[in-house]
């Protein structure tokens, strides 16, 4: 095995995709900024997703609406406006509250913070409460054979899809110098 060469922070990052990563979901902080600056280079490569929330309060509203997209979602297609107006209506009432009653005790930017961090809560809160739905761990085979055939055709997809990328590669590196892979391979990353 040839010995590698890297970075603390890009070996780790590099680790993780070898380990199967091929999601990030998060807010870097300054120590460890390399880590996402090299996931967001080659995750998408092998058809991952990258995702930086702008800050911490993004990020943690990203965990709270993650929690309720499902029954919002329900809501929607099933037409339910009047019961996500009502949800929407009481979350930014009381949040308001919250934000306006922080503010006057002097908690200054904070208090939009708590605000926002607040109304999605009461959102969830009140999805949960007033949609019906909850996930249930029962295994349907009518669920998963509708799913099947969507999903399916995603999973060849993402199976071909590396072979055709990377069959360029294969066919210059048999008929052309190592050294012209090694040029078609350098700008393909840039």
């Amino acid at each position: 095995m040839e010995k590698e060469l890297w970075k603390g922070n890009e070996a780790i990052a590099e680790a993780a995709i070898r380990a199967g990563c091929k999601y990030f979901f998060g807010y870097p902080i300054t120590p460890q900024n390399e880590i996402p600056e090299y996931l967001s280079l080659h995750l998408p490569k092998i058809g991952g997703c990258f995702l930086q929330a702008e800050s911490e309060v993004a990020a943690i509203n990203m965990i709270i609406n993650s929690l309720v997209i499902v029954q919002r979602t329900k809501l929607t297609i099933e037409l339910k406006f009047k019961t996500l107006a009502t949800i929407n209506t009481i979350s930014v009432v009381l949040s308001g509250i919250i934000g306006l009653f922080l503010a006057y005790k002097g908690y200054g930017v904070w208090s939009l913070v708590y605000q926002t961090i607040s109304l999605n809560l009461f959102s969830l809160i009140l999805t949960w409460y007033l949609s019906k739905w909850q996930p249930t761990f029962v295994f349907s085979r009518l669920s998963f054979n509708s799913l099947f055939k969507y999903g399916s055709k995603l999973l060849i997809t993402s199976l071909y899809g590396p072979i055709f990328e990377n069959l360029s590669t294969v066919i210059i590196g048999k008929f052309y110098t190592p050294s012209d892979l090694g040029y078609y391979t350098k700008s393909m990353s840039l």
